[in-house]
C-alpha cells in the first residue's frame, strides 16, 4: 500500500510536468548550458526541469505564483532514484533561493550519500546548494532540509565532503551532521567545531 506522502509526492510530480510534456524547456535548456550543466544529464538523473513562476518563503517552502520568481523545479527521488519524494525549484536569479512544495525531502542524491561507492576515492560530496549538485554532475547529495536530511545524513558509510567553512558550521550548528563527520574542500573540519 502506498504511504500518504509517497501519494502526494507523485501527485505533485504529476503536477509539475502536467500539460508540460517530457521535453525540456528551452529556456532553462539554455540556461543549464550557460551554467556549465548538461541539460541531458539532468533528465536521465532527475527528469526535465521545469522552469515556472514560484514564491519560495523563508521557511524554504515553494508555491506556484504567477507574479513570483522564474525558478527551475525538478522532482527529488529517494533511496532508489525512482520513487518520487518531493520537488525542489530554485530561484534563476538567486540561485542561493531554494526551497520544496512538500517539505518531504532532506536530500537531493540520497542513493549517492548512502551508497559506500560514492566514498571509494574520498568523501562524497554534499553541496551546498541544488544549482552546485546540478553542476557537479549529481555527485554526491545537497541538503535541502536539516530535520528531514539527519537521518539519512547519520546512515552516510563515510566521510561528508562540504564546499566551505561557512556551510560547515550551518550543517553542524543545524545539527544535520557531526563536525567528525564532516571535510572541507581544501581545509580542516576542526575549526568548524
Amino acid at each position: 500500500m502506498m504511504s500518504a506522502a509517497t501519494f502526494r509526492a507523485k501527485h505533485a510530480a504529476r503536477w509539475l510536468y502536467r500539460d508540460r510534456g517530457n521535453d525540456f524547456d528551452p529556456v532553462a535548456f539554455k540556461w543549464f548550458r550557460e551554467n556549465g550543466i548538461d541539460p541531458a544529464m539532468v533528465t536521465n538523473l532527475t527528469g526535465p526541469a521545469v522552469r515556472l513562476s514560484l514564491t519560495i518563503d523563508d521557511d524554504g517552502y515553494i508555491v506556484a505564483d504567477e507574479l513570483g520568481d522564474q525558478c527551475l523545479a525538478f522532482v527529488v527521488t529517494g533511496e532508489d532514484d525512482e520513487t518520487e519524494l518531493d520537488i525542489v525549484a530554485f530561484c534563476i536569479q538567486d540561485p542561493e533561493r531554494f526551497g520544496t512544495f512538500l517539505n518531504q525531502a532532506g536530500l537531493c542524491g540520497t542513493s549517492a550519500v548512502l551508497n559506500p561507492a560514492s566514498f571509494y576515492s574520498g568523501p562524497c560530496p554534499l553541496w551546498s546548494t541544488p544549482l552546485r549538485w546540478l553542476q557537479a554532475g549529481c555527485q554526491g547529495g545537497c541538503v535541502l532540509d536539516a530535520d528531514l536530511a539527519r537521518p539519512v545524513l547519520s546512515k552516510a558509510p563515510g566521510k561528508l565532503l562540504v564546499e566551505s567553512l561557512d556551510n560547515a558550521r550551518a550543517l553542524v550548528a543545524a545539527g544535520v551532521v557531526s563536525a567528525n563527520k564532516l571535510t572541507i574542500r581544501n581545509s580542516n573540519i576542526r575549526r568548524a567545531a
